[in-house]
């Protein structure tokens, strides 16, 4: 659905823009390299920039799925809820083993700062008695349009990876024991409000929320899946390298 915004000059001039839709942009930073992720988000979808020269990602928080945006090869990568991911080769190294049960919790810690001027709750993750992070949770913010069923979607999305990735084997399950209580705790933290930032043991800020606008005007085109760009699910993926890598071992100037 396309929304028209007209104004009208003091000469009763009607000029109409392109279609356009108000959204809520939040900007976050952190990772290990410390980039700016802007997240926009209207109605049913989401647009995530990375921060990466031509890729982005589109979400449906209808249908929980995301599609990853590769502007350079023209394709898009659906994952999601009830994506059905690329089988393992088979290999002795990929016994399962499965890793020592983590102890996690969020302790409750009490009143936080106000962060962007929405107060925060500050908890405390703790794996196996030691104190992993420190952070901070608004409630508040979850009013702001839009940030409630975003954070809900990633959970959920997160949660049904992990229950498949479960079957993988341990090499790419192993975590350390605050990486394993974070992933364990997602859904719970996803009902505690937006995280609006994560500090480290050592003072470090992990992430951080910048800024929450609403109602900005963003074109009705960045939330819709390129046309003329294949889409492929993981395992297609996946599939299209593995006969790729075939077809070139078949190349008779490999063998000479």
């Amino acid at each position: 659905m396309t929304v028209r915004y007209c104004w009208i000059t003091g000469l009763m001039m009607s000029l109409a823009i392109a279609p356009s839709w108000a959204a809520t942009v939040i900007k976050h930073q952190g990772g290990k390299q410390n980039k700016e992720q802007v997240v926009g988000i209207e109605g049913d979808k989401a647009r995530m920039e990375n921060g990466m020269e031509g890729s982005y990602s589109l979400i449906d928080l209808a249908t929980q799925k995301i599609f990853m945006v590769d502007e350079r090869n023209h394709r898009v990568i659906k994952m999601g809820v009830g994506e059905e991911l690329p089988p393992l080769p088979e290999s002795p190294s990929n016994a399962a083993k499965k890793p020592a049960e983590v102890d996690a919790k969020l302790a409750k810690i009490g009143e936080g700062p106000k962060i962007l001027d929405y107060p925060t709750v500050h908890y405390q993750l703790v794996a196996n008695d030691v104190v992993c992070s420190d952070e901070y949770f608004s409630e508040a913010a979850t009013q702001v349009t839009g940030l409630q069923k975003f954070i809900n979607t990633l959970a959920a999305i997160s949660q049904d990876r992990k229950e498949k990735m479960a079957q993988m084997p341990s090499p790419l399950r192993m975590r350390d024991p605050c990486m394993q209580a974070r992933e364990k705790l997602e859904e719970d933290s996803a009902k505690l409000g937006v995280p609006m930032r994560s500090v480290d043991s050592k003072g470090r800020v992990l992430t951080e929320v910048i800024s929450i606008e609403k109602d900005v005007k963003m074109s009705a085109e960045k939330f819709e899946l390129p046309k003329d760009f294949k889409v492929m699910t993981e395992k297609e993926l996946i599939q299209a390298f593995e006969a790729e890598a075939r077809q070139q071992m078949r190349d008779p100037r490999l063998e000479q």
